[in-house]
């Protein structure tokens, strides 16, 4: 009683000490993380360069306004709900945005809602992964709930492979609004954009696409940014984005972009701003009569026309800039000359004009009547109402030597000027280009709005060239050589004994004339430079010219001048004064005296051409095949395989097939042989039977016993593979040509009788419906031979070999008596009488005769012993038998290959020779014994010895290697083993947090070991492992979602245990002091 107090008091003690706790985690409040961005202002200068283009960070249809409000410092733009970010402040031009970006909350929850999951569950691919991870600061691990994913509005690719990503893995994210694709590789199919319900941007930029097929389905699209993408430059790349509700679009920094990549625009009927900076684009017609369309951006484009503007009536900016880094002789830039469709109706600040770096190239022309150089600027036409005066041509005509006709709009310009700039053609800007400025204060603005700048076009101007031949000859000029022309480069002049070089054009020979770059800029002199006897040798293999060396007079040819000398696939053997190789060079004694041709001498390379099949076994090779030949034939018998058709490739992959005409061997070559088995017809001839399909099957499939097939009153025996049922189809029979089996029949039995008449009896026969009744039945009557079978008492209507039994049938026997003369020819054995024998009397094998040293083989019916006497065989009329004799014994002798000798045997005629023969060979194993040293006919149990012979000895060596790869598993050493030892499943091995599956015969696991499996050759075995269950993969399972849980009340198994626990303490007490009480 006292034990169960102190008991009871004891566990209540021990409660007392554990903390009760429940399985649950408090929550930590939630953190939230402000990102600040600042886009710092940039500075605008004339000469901008394109590094400092602006990033198209937010689209322009994410501001209310275009370039129009850039002037206008009042305007203070609205910000698109479906932004991201807020846009605190725009200033003029150059602006600063400040946006604080509010993250998401990260939660750490110890119950999960039902969506609440790891974003390995969210998302199945590691880029979709990624980016939301690194969008809401989480690991793969962490919980993320429902009201996290819909917190992202905008994602960002940046520098990643999107090889693996599909759009569609982001569909949990319903309310992304814009999404980016920077320096990114294989941006994936745009056809799953349609799965973002609320997407309104999208822009990729400086990544390489392969397709926008799809981006029309996006309809909730407003605003397009395509920058510095690299395309295939078809015209209808960008056609889907003419489906599209658009209000912004930017296509900049594409060189290959054209007029025909943007003739969707106009389907655009909604598009507020547009950007074609940096393209070949050239034609505003493209924006006609668009009638919200209020900014164009085309800086740095190929613009020449802006008379469109016209036509558009909201049109409030026009930006047609260049940066100056492209203002030189080469540009193909803006060049608009024409500004008169700029009416002066324009309401002042209304319309911003941004023209500045102009390029046009103006020609220099002579004035006969002046003498004086100009350029002629008529073209040129400011805005309407205004012209061109000496005031806008910028820095010039405040000179002197400068003048400007306002009349003519002629800018005159110094002779002196002109020459210096023929003597150095590349003008350069700002140096000597003049340029129209536009200073206005008009309704276009105050101030400076941009500049024209005019590039002298000296093409107009003519030249005359003198050729000096320096050879005696008279000079010679060409005049009227337009400027800045190549010249056609004449025939080489002739000097006795001299060599000429070539014109140059200075009289000192210091600067070479090239006929393919130098140009004429001015009047020029051409000297022709001589050297005396230099002479060409030239080297030449067949037609073919080598190279071409120059040897002074009465030298001889330097080595380092053929020490280069090298001929594809050939290897040289001399060099020789004639084409057909008599006199060889010698380069220790000849000299050079005159223009010389050497041929040189070759032998062509021989090379291996092998062929491997899919595993890279040589299947064979040939060799020594000569250098640009083709393959000569005799491979296609030894890649030849029955039953099977082969492809040959060039490459291991098995792309690009191999043209054996017009393939020619370069080098050694491998190339590499498919096989594939043929399919062949298997048809049917169910003779009689209802009809079977024919199929087509592989080569060496089983047909099969079975095809279903029926025939009214018969019954199938089975299948043939001949149609006189010789051959059954078996259940081995396999499909190796194009082949018809034949469906066997048999119908209901009849009674065949026979009446021997006096002949030995024959019993009765029952057989099948048309059965041949046959001419022999066996019976006997003495002194009698049977004449024949009848099918009627009377002897009229003989059985013969084609009559059919087609009812119940008695056949009579018809009999007549005979004698024959059987004769004996001995062949030099002792005489044997002629006997006198009845008809059908067994002839007999043995007749006594005897010839010394010599056996009787047999008895035969002809002289040639074609045709032997055998027990069945009977007298049917006078015959005569020859007897055939042969010599006693032969000699067997055994050739054992390094075996043990085995001393030659006389044996008799016909004697087995047998399959035993005792001999050993170290390490070796008997093989068997054969009839040929090639090893093709083996000694069987049949074998007899029929002449003198020699066999041979078949040996194989004992043992083989097993090798054992583990797969990361301790390692095994390899094992030397004998001849069909049995391999084994249990080989030991081990690897970390992985238990063996078994071993395998190939890497692919498809063939597993067995208790039977056998070693007979070099093998190695495969490890197969699988994870240990107990391994928990990270975020997939948790440890110790094991332990027992009550959900209804969240209480774990440890707090009941401790309840259970007070309780029995409790009773203990309890019965203690009722034990009291009781005594």
């Amino acid at each position: 009683m006292k034990k169960y107090y102190i008991l009871g008091i004891s566990l209540l003690l021990m409660i007392g000490l554990v903390p009760a706790y429940a399985d649950t985690k408090p929550l930590t409040d939630d953190t939230q993380k402000t990102e600040h961005v600042e886009i710092s202002e940039t500075k605008q200068k004339d000469d901008i360069t394109e590094s400092e283009e602006f990033v198209e960070q937010i689209p322009e249809n994410k501001i209310n306004d275009n370039n129009s409000s850039i002037n206008d410092e009042t305007t203070k733009p609205e910000i698109k709900s479906s932004l991201p970010e807020e846009i605190e402040a725009i200033t003029d031009k150059e602006s600063i945005v400040k946006m604080e970006v509010k993250e998401p909350t990260k939660a750490l929850k110890t119950e999960n809602d039902a969506n609440d999951k790891t974003v390995s569950d969210w998302f199945s691919t590691k880029e979709a992964q990624d980016v939301v991870m690194e969008k809401l600061q989480v690991s793969a691990t962490d919980i993320i709930t429902q009201e996290q994913i819909d917190s992202i509005v905008m994602i960002e690719f940046s520098k990643v492979d999107l090889t693996n990503l599909k759009l569609i893995d982001l569909a949990p994210l319903k309310n992304l609004d814009a999404i980016t694709f920077n320096t990114t590789t294989n941006i994936p199919n745009l056809h799953d954009l349609d799965v973002f319900p609320k997407l309104d941007y999208i822009r990729i930029s400086s990544s390489s696409v392969k397709s926008l097929s799809g981006i029309e389905k996006a309809k909730t699209i407003t605003s397009v940014t395509m920058q510095r993408i690299d395309f295939d430059g078809s015209v209808d790349f960008f056609n889907g984005i003419g489906e599209l509700n658009l209000r912004d679009l930017t296509m900049m920094s594409m060189p290959n972009l054209t007029d025909e990549h943007v003739t969707f625009i106009p389907k655009l009927k909604n598009l507020n701003s547009v950007s074609l900076e940096s393209t070949q684009f050239s034609d505003l017609s493209v924006f006609k009569d668009m009638q919200l369309l209020t900014s164009i951006l085309a800086r740095n484009a190929f613009i020449k026309d802006i008379s469109i503007v016209e036509s558009i009536p909201k049109l409030k900016s026009l930006n047609i800039e260049n940066f100056d880094a492209d203002i030189v002789p080469e540009s193909k830039r803006n060049r608009v000359i024409d500004y008169s469709v700029l009416k002066s109706s324009y309401v002042p600040g209304t319309f911003s004009l941004y023209m500045d770096r102009q390029r046009a190239e103006v020609p220099v022309k002579f004035d006969n009547t002046k003498k004086e150089y100009y350029l002629d600027l008529s073209e040129f036409k400011l805005f309407k109402d205004s012209t061109l005066t000496k005031t806008s041509i910028q820095g010039v005509c405040n000179k002197e030597k400068y003048v400007f006709d306002e009349t003519t709009k002629h800018l005159s310009v110094p002779e002196e000027k002109v020459q210096s700039w023929l003597k150095n053609p590349e003008i350069s800007y700002p140096g000597d280009v003049f340029s129209i400025s536009f200073d206005t204060d008009g309704p276009y603005g105050p101030g400076h709005i941009g500049r024209i700048f005019l590039f002298p076009d000296l093409s107009a101007l003519n030249h005359t060239v003198t050729y000096k031949y320096n050879n005696g000859v008279a000079d010679s000029e060409l005049k009227d050589i337009a400027n800045n022309s190549l010249l056609t480069k004449p025939a080489d002049p002739i000097f006795t004994n001299h060599k000429f070089v070539g014109w140059y054009s200075d009289a000192s020979f210091t600067k070479p004339w090239d006929f393919t770059s130098s140009r004429v800029t001015q009047d020029t002199t051409l000297y022709a430079k001589w050297i005396q006897n230099p002479w060409t040798v030239t080297f030449k293999h067949g037609d073919t010219l080598i190279k071409t060396v120059s040897v002074e007079n009465d030298m001889q040819i330097p080595f380092e001048d053929i020490i280069d000398i090298e001929i594809p696939g050939h290897s040289i053997e001399g060099y020789f004064r004639e084409k057909e190789f008599t006199q060889e060079w010698d380069f220790f004694g000849d000299t050079v005296t005159q223009d010389t041709t050497l041929w040189v001498k070759t032998s062509k390379l021989k090379f291996d051409v092998t062929f491997v099949n899919k595993a890279g076994t040589n299947l064979y090779t040939i060799n020594d095949v000569p250098y640009e030949s083709i393959v000569p034939d005799g491979y296609q018998e030894v890649l030849q395989k029955v039953g099977s058709t082969y492809m040959i490739y060039t490459d291991a992959e098995m792309t690009n097939e191999w043209n054996p005409s017009t393939f020619k061997v370069l080098d050694d070559v491998t190339l590499y042989v498919d096989y594939r088995l043929n399919d062949y017809t298997l048809s049917f001839e169910t003779n009689g039977g209802t009809a079977i399909d024919a199929k087509q099957l592989p080569y060496e499939t089983l047909i099969g016993m079975t095809h279903e097939t029926t025939k009214a009153n018969h019954k199938l025996v089975g299948w043939y593979l001949d149609a006189a049922f010789t051959t059954p189809v078996t259940a081995e029979t396999k499909l190796t040509a194009d082949t018809t089996i034949y469906a066997k029949w048999e119908t209901v039995e009849y009674t065949l009788t026979f009446e021997t008449n006096g002949g030995t009896a024959i019993a009765a026969k029952q057989l099948p419906y048309e059965t041949l009744i046959g001419m022999v039945h066996e019976t006997t009557k003495a002194n009698h031979k049977l004449v024949g079978w009848y099918l009627d008492a009377a002897f009229t209507t003989p059985v013969t070999a084609e009559t059919k039994l087609t009812a119940d049938t008695t056949i009579y026997a018809k009999w007549e008596a005979v004698d024959y003369t059987l004769t004996f020819e001995t062949n030099g054995g002792t005489p044997i009488a002629a006997k006198q024998l009845p008809y059908e009397t067994l002839i007999g094998m043995v007749h006594e005769t005897t010839k010394a040293n010599h056996k009787l083989v047999g008895w035969y019916l002809d002289a040639a012993f074609t045709t032997l006497v055998t027990a069945e065989t009977k007298l049917t009329a006078d015959t005569t038998i020859y007897a055939k004799w042969e010599t006693v014994e032969y000699t067997l002798t055994f050739e054992t290959n390094g075996g043990t000798a085995i001393a030659a045997k006389q044996l008799p005629y016909e004697t087995l020779i047998g399959m035993v023969h005792e001999t050993t060979k170290a390490n070796h194993k008997l093989d068997g014994w054969y009839l040929d040293a090639a090893f093709t006919t083996p000694v069987t149990a049949e074998t007899k010895l029929t002449a003198d012979t020699t066999i041979y000895a078949k040996w194989e060596a004992v043992d083989y290697t097993l090798t054992f790869e583990t797969n990361g598993g301790t390692a095994i050493a390899a094992k030397q083993l004998p001849y069909e030892t049995l391999i084994g499943m249990t080989h030991k091995t081990t690897k970390a947090k992985h238990k063996l599956v078994g071993w395998y015969l190939d890497a692919a696991f498809t063939t597993p070991v067995t208790a039977e499996t056998k070693l007979t050759a070099d093998t190695t075995i495969y490890a197969k492992w699988e994870e240990n269950e107990s391994q928990v993969k990270p975020g997939i399972k948790d440890p110790d979602k094991n332990k027992p849980t009550l959900p209804t009340t969240g209480v774990q198994s440890t707090t009941l245990t401790l309840y259970a626990v007070v309780a029995v303490g409790l009773m203990l007490v309890l019965i203690s002091t009722r034990k009291k009480k009781e005594n």
